[in-house]
């Protein structure tokens, strides 16, 4: 007999320690990671359990031990790595391990409350349900009759489309669902009689949501420069010796970034390893998803803030079962489960939409992807063409490789840019907002009879004053915030 201390899943932001239960004859299975229903404060919230304690050998302290109500699904939720993380969490980003643990539920929460009333309004009781639902269809499946009926071929002549229906069900060792046999020439009448005779029996399989289950063709296969094929021979080389390397992947705009990301991706799950790819927004995820497509087909997953909370559940359960090999998505996928992650990739790794600035605890998904791949052994890529200056002084100190794309592989100039100080503007007594140069080029692009964008990045208010001489911003003498 044990007990177990579990972490408790509110949006508290106080609730830093973990509370004591015991655990019942019948729920003895559960260890660290599972997922747990327990009374707490006048009621039954999920809990997460964080590990096993010995009962106090105190029997009046024993005796005050509330006990575990439920266990919720089947396997525990969190494994090893998953838990570790989220203490690494905890503590790097000081929030309770709960607010850290829930991040990695679908949802945040497993569990919801419906309040029973009686004909005149009055609280009965709660009633708690699991909130992830999982999607079912009618489904038939062979039994020992019908294998026996099948080897004896009763009813190859009286009945030839049952007897070709049993021959169907009796090759696959799981269900088959209606629209499944249809696709094989068996019809539900057939399936259907084949139950009611006792010789099938009706079950309900699970279907997995995939809104991005769609056929892309085979992409072109592009001939990689010299640097692309560097820069993924040391990728791949990682990933062999599963060693947690890191890699600043520099490219200029246009240099095959992504050209690299799929070649070490294929040589990933070639190797039988799972990979994990991090856009910064949902936009991106579309163009990125049909490029991974023509290379993995069905084995990619999607996940992203507008899926409903149960397809997010089934995309973690393709994931964690390794139904699906790759999964793109924004911040948030990176605390999907894994079975065999060996790669992590984060395009435009300098953007700040990777860091949650709105909700506690305000992580970044970059770091959290890092703390993942040290955890586990994987490669970790970080793309872009602007990196973030703490990746790109970690890259000069030799805490990450550094590779570099200086050249588009078609061979494309990059466009030609031209910065004008607006100090020599002013002295030059032009007060536009718009430099002589720019007036010039946009008055010669206009007389070519082509178009022109001028883009301005604020309007309204200004952060700051300078001085229009020299340049200078007055700032606070304390932390240097312009006044």
């Amino acid at each position: 007999m044990f007990a177990v201390n579990v972490a408790i899943n509110l949006p508290v932001k106080n609730l830093f320690r973990q509370f004591t239960y015991s655990v019942p004859e019948a729920l003895q299975f559960i260890d660290s990671g599972w997922r747990v229903v327990v009374p707490f404060s006048g009621q039954k919230v999920e809990g997460f359990v964080v590990e096993r304690v010995p009962l106090p050998g105190d029997e009046v302290l024993r005796g005050k031990l509330k006990p575990v109500e439920a266990a919720l699904g089947d396997t525990p939720w969190f494994d090893k790595e998953m838990l570790a993380t989220a203490k690494w969490m905890a503590d790097y980003y000081m929030c309770s391990l709960a607010e850290a643990m829930r991040l990695f539920v679908p949802g945040k929460s497993s569990i919801k409350r419906r309040a029973v009333r009686d004909a005149q309004g009055r609280l009965l009781y709660y009633v708690y349900n699991e909130r992830l639902q999982e999607k079912t269809v009618l489904a038939y499946r062979i039994n020992v009759a019908g294998r026996q009926a099948l080897a004896e071929g009763t009813l190859a002549k009286r009945a030839k489309g049952q007897h070709a229906a049993l021959g169907v069900l009796a090759q696959d060792t799981g269900a088959l669902s209606v629209s499944e046999l249809a696709q094989q020439g068996v019809s539900s009448a057939v399936a259907r009689a084949l139950a009611q005779n006792g010789l099938a029996d009706a079950v309900q399989k699970r279907v997995l949501r995939n809104s991005y289950n769609t056929v892309q063709e085979r992409g072109e296969s592009l001939q990689l420069t010299a640097e692309q094929q560097d820069a993924a021979a040391k990728i791949n080389q990682a990933i062999d010796v599963q060693r947690a390397q890191s890699f600043l992947l520099q490219g200029i705009t246009g240099s095959g970034k992504t050209e690299v990301y799929l070649r070490a991706a294929a040589h990933a799950v070639d190797a039988g390893w799972q990979v994990l790819m991090l856009v910064p927004e949902i936009a991106l995820t579309a163009q990125l998803v049909k490029r991974f497509q023509a290379w993995f087909g069905s084995e990619i997953a999607v996940a992203h803030s507008k899926l409903s909370q149960n397809e997010r559940g089934d995309v973690w359960y393709r994931m964690r079962t390794g139904k699906a090999r790759v999964l793109i998505g924004v911040r948030s996928a990176v605390f999907a489960p894994f079975e065999k992650l060996g790669l992590v990739i984060v395009d435009e790794e300098h953007e700040g939409s990777y860091k949650e600035e709105d909700h506690r605890p305000h992580y970044n998904a970059r770091d959290v992807a890092h703390t993942r791949c040290c955890l586990t052994g994987a490669a970790l890529v970080l793309g872009s063409a602007t990196p973030d200056l703490c990746t790109y002084y970690k890259a000069l100190q030799g805490e990450c490789t550094h590779l570099h794309l200086t050249s588009r592989p078609n061979g494309a100039a990059l466009p030609k840019v031209e910065i004008v100080d607006m100090r020599k503007e002013l002295e030059a007594r032009n007060f536009s907002v718009l430099s002589r140069a720019l007036q010039q080029a946009l008055v010669m692009t206009a007389a070519a009879g082509e178009q022109a964008i001028v883009l301005l990045n604020r309007r309204g208010y200004s952060t700051f004053v300078m001085c229009r001489d020299c340049g200078q911003t007055i700032t606070c003498p304390h932390c240097a915030v312009a006044m």
